[in-house]
C-alpha cells in the first residue's frame, strides 16, 4: 500500500466519521483521486464528459460529477484566499442534533471563512444549545429566523475566528429600508468586510400550482436587484450573492428540462427574473464561468435515493459574484462528499428505508481572492 500522505489521512478520517460502520473497506477507496493538474483548474479533457466514476471493491460504480471530485479538503494554501461555503441544512437543530457528528466533522475539515446557512427553521429566541454547539467553532454566530411563522425558513451567518476575510464591518438584517420589501421569513443577511460584501439569501419558492410565482418575480426578485445594485454603488466593492437561490437557471442545471417547464424553480419567468439579475447587477454565477459544460447538482430531494446514486437533479445553490472581480475568483464547486450515506444503498447494505441524509442539499464552495 502507498504510504499515507497528511492529506489522505485527513480525508480518510473525515470519511470515516461521515460514513455508516462498514467492513472491507479499503484505504485506496476513501482516498481522494490525485491528479498533476491544477487542483482549483477543472477545464481539461475530463469536463465535457461532466463525470468521473468511482469503483467500489463489490464491483459497483458510482458517478459524481467531475467538478465534485479531488477537491482538497481544509483551507486553501494561499492565506490570501478564503473560502467561503453555503448551506441548505433543511433544519439547523436536526442538524446540530442527529448529525452533529456529521457537521462537526464537515466544519472541522473544511474549515470554512464563513458559512451561509438557509432554512435554519429556528424561532426567537434562538436556543442556547443550539448557540453553544456552534461556538464551538465559530466567533460571530448572526440569526436571522423568520417572524411570521415558527419552524419556518430562516438564515444564518458563521463567521470563523481569524477568519481570512477579516473582521465584520457592518451586519444586516433584510433589506435597506429604501428597498421597501418587508423580510418577515428572515430571507436576507448582508455582513460587509474590508475586501467584500456578502449577501447570503433563502430565495422563496415560487410553491405549489405557482401560486407564488407572482410575487417571487415581480415582488422579491425586483427588491434582491434594487438591493444588490445600492449595495455595488454605495461601497465599491464587489457583492458575493449566494445562497439557495431557488432556480435552476439554465437546461444543463437541471436533469430533467423537459419535464419540468412549469415546475417551481425553472418555469421561463423565473429563469428570465435570474438572467435579468445577472445582467443588471453585473454579476457571474461562479460556478457556471468556471465550468460552463459540467452538469452538477446541488439539490436532490430525500424521497429520491436513487436521483442521488445516479446525478439527477436541480442547482439551485450558487456563489455568483461582481463581474469586475472575476480575477479575483479561485474556484467554485459542489461538496457532494459530505453525502456518503447514500452510496451505501447502491452497495445493498442498507435498505432504502434506513438512508438518510443530512439533507436534501450539498454544501458549495466558493473560493475567493480577498488580497
Amino acid at each position: 500500500m502507498r504510504s499515507q500522505t497528511w492529506s489522505t489521512r485527513r480525508w480518510s478520517l473525515v470519511a470515516a466519521l461521515m460514513k455508516p460502520q462498514r467492513r472491507g473497506r479499503s484505504q485506496e477507496e476513501e482516498s481522494p483521486p490525485t491528479t498533476k493538474k491544477s487542483r482549483f483548474n477543472l477545464r481539461n479533457e475530463k469536463e465535457a464528459k461532466g463525470k468521473s466514476k468511482k469503483t467500489t471493491e463489490e464491483g459497483i460504480a458510482v458517478d459524481l460529477p467531475i467538478s465534485v471530485s479531488g477537491r482538497p479538503w481544509g483551507a486553501p494554501p494561499d492565506p490570501q484566499v478564503a473560502k467561503l461555503v453555503s448551506y441548505n441544512v433543511s433544519s439547523l437543530r436536526s442538524a446540530l442534533g442527529k448529525s452533529k457528528q456529521l457537521i462537526d466533522a464537515f466544519i472541522n475539515f473544511e474549515c470554512p471563512d464563513l458559512l451561509a446557512v438557509q432554512e435554519i427553521k429556528l424561532s426567537e429566541p434562538i436556543p442556547e444549545d443550539i448557540k453553544a454547539a456552534l461556538q464551538e467553532h465559530y466567533e460571530t454566530c448572526l440569526f436571522h429566523p423568520c417572524r411570521s411563522k415558527r419552524g419556518y425558513s430562516g438564515t444564518a451567518i458563521f463567521l470563523r475566528k481569524a477568519s481570512r476575510l477579516g473582521e465584520p464591518l457592518r451586519t444586516q438584517h433584510g433589506f435597506d429600508s429604501e428597498v421597501n420589501v418587508e423580510d418577515s421569513e428572515g430571507r436576507v443577511i448582508i455582513i460587509e468586510f474590508a475586501s467584500c460584501i456578502v449577501c447570503a439569501m433563502y430565495v422563496p419558492n415560487s410553491g405549489a400550482g405557482l401560486k407564488r410565482l407572482e410575487y417571487r418575480i415581480q415582488v422579491w426578485d425586483e427588491a434582491v436587484r434594487v438591493q444588490l445594485n445600492r449595495l455595488q454603488q454605495q461601497s465599491q466593492k464587489p457583492v458575493i450573492w449566494c445562497g439557495d437561490l431557488n432556480c435552476a437557471h439554465q437546461e444543463i442545471d437541471i436533469w430533467n428540462p423537459e419535464g419540468n417547464r412549469r415546475s417551481a424553480g425553472f418555469t421561463d419567468e423565473e429563469r428570465a427574473s435570474f438572467s435579468q439579475t445577472l445582467r443588471e447587477c453585473a454579476l457571474l454565477d461562479t460556478f457556471r464561468w468556471l465550468h460552463p459544460s459540467v452538469r452538477a447538482y446541488s439539490y436532490i430531494g430525500h424521497r429520491h435515493v436513487q436521483n442521488y446514486l445516479q446525478n439527477r437533479g436541480w442547482r439551485l445553490d450558487y456563489f455568483c459574484c461582481s463581474a469586475n472581480a472575476a480575477s479575483r475568483i479561485v474556484d467554485s464547486y459542489m461538496r457532494f462528499d459530505i453525502e456518503i450515506h447514500a452510496r451505501a444503498y447502491q452497495q445493498r447494505e442498507v435498505e432504502r428505508h434506513q438512508v438518510r441524509r443530512l439533507s436534501d442539499h450539498c454544501p458549495v464552495v466558493f473560493l475567493f481572492r480577498v488580497g
